[in-house]
């Protein structure tokens, strides 16, 4: 967990999600950012959480072969034709 933000009966949280790949016999580490909204009721138990990150970019893309076309795709629906990017 990197920061988290208390308010009543809500928390938002932010942290970091370590995951490693096996590729071509060697493992490569990775790290993505990601974020947590939790709602606790009135005996501190959660009722909701919500988490959130980019998996095109922190998971996907660095999968072999499927990768590389997932964050094309990702990319081509979400930036304006103008966008300049690299793959």
């Amino acid at each position: 967990m990197l920061d988290c933000i208390e308010d009543g009966d809500r928390c938002f949280l932010t942290w970091s999600f370590h995951f490693r790949f096996r590729s071509l016999r060697q493992r490569v580490d990775y790290t993505t950012p990601g974020a947590t909204h939790l709602v606790f009721d009135a005996s501190g138990l959660i009722t909701l959480q919500q988490d959130c990150w980019d998996t095109a970019q922190g998971l996907y893309e660095k999968w072999p072969v499927v990768g590389p076309l997932i964050l094309e795709n990702a990319v081509d629906r979400f930036l304006p034709l103008d966008t300049p990017y690299e793959l």
